[in-house]
Formats: structure tokens, C-alpha cells, sequence
């Protein structure tokens, strides 16, 4: 078991990557939380979510998921008829979310391989044309 800690992500901004501290939140059940305040409004918190599902009774199956939340506000125009900027309100959100299944049999360095195999495709051109440009593959 892992103790729960601040997760740094660097971001893709042109120029100079942006680090984002994710610090921890809670743990509900099997999911850990936690979230990068540095948005103006709690509307436009970032989350990571990370849970593990061990497999129970006869499954052969256990889960990991991995899931980031990334938030776009809406830009207000201006300021209101009493001179006060409007509230931000939230206008969508991104997710991209990881799923790792395991076999119960499976084991540690399996399941590393796994892990460092899915870390180095997303950095194929294949799949950063899908995820970045929504190119299909053809």
C-alpha cells in the first residue's frame, strides 16, 4: 500500500511547460483524490483520481484506474452593470482516463511491463495524433 502524496503533472504549454501540484484531497473507499487548486475558482480545480479494484471471490480480474479531470471555465465579458466582475462559471471538462485489467496470477513485473509498454505508446505518433489532433487511424 501507498501513502497518499502530491503528484506533480507537466503540462504541454508552448514555450514553458507548466508544472501542476496535485495534492491530496481523500480516499473514499478504494479511490484516492487529488486535486490542483491553482485555478481561480474551485469550478476549475483539476482532479486525479487513482483507484485499485483487487479481484474478489472467483474473479480473475482486477482493475487500476487512472483518471484526470481538467476543467475549462468560461471567460466572462466584463465586468456587470454594478462594476463587478462576473462570477466564473464552468463551461466543460476534459477527461482522460487509464485502465490497467490484471489476472490474479499476474505478476509484479507483468504487470511493470504493462505499465512502461501503454507510458511509451502514448508517446507514439499513432496515438498522440489521435488524442492531440482527433485523427483517425487509418
Amino acid at each position: 500500500m501507498s501513502a497518499i502524496t502530491t503528484v506533480t503533472l507537466t503540462d504541454a504549454t508552448p514555450v514553458t511547460p507548466v508544472d501542476r501540484s496535485f495534492v491530496p484531497l481523500q480516499i473514499v473507499g478504494d479511490k484516492a483524490m487529488l486535486t490542483n487548486r491553482s485555478s481561480v475558482s474551485a469550478l476549475g480545480d483539476q482532479k486525479l483520481h487513482i483507484t485499485v479494484k483487487h479481484p474478489k471471490g472467483n474473479e480473475l480480474y482486477g482493475k487500476v484506474t487512472i483518471q484526470l479531470v481538467v476543467p475549462t471555465l468560461e471567460v466572462s465579458a466584463g465586468s456587470t452593470s454594478t462594476g463587478l466582475q462576473a462570477a466564473p462559471t464552468k463551461a466543460y471538462d476534459n477527461y482522460f482516463t487509464v485502465e490497467s485489467r490484471f489476472h490474479r496470477r499476474s505478476t509484479e513485473q507483468e504487470r511493470k511491463d504493462l505499465r512502461v509498454m501503454m507510458i511509451d505508446g502514448l508517446a507514439t505518433a499513432l496515438i498522440t495524433d489521435a488524442v492531440d489532433k482527433l485523427l483517425n487511424v487509418y
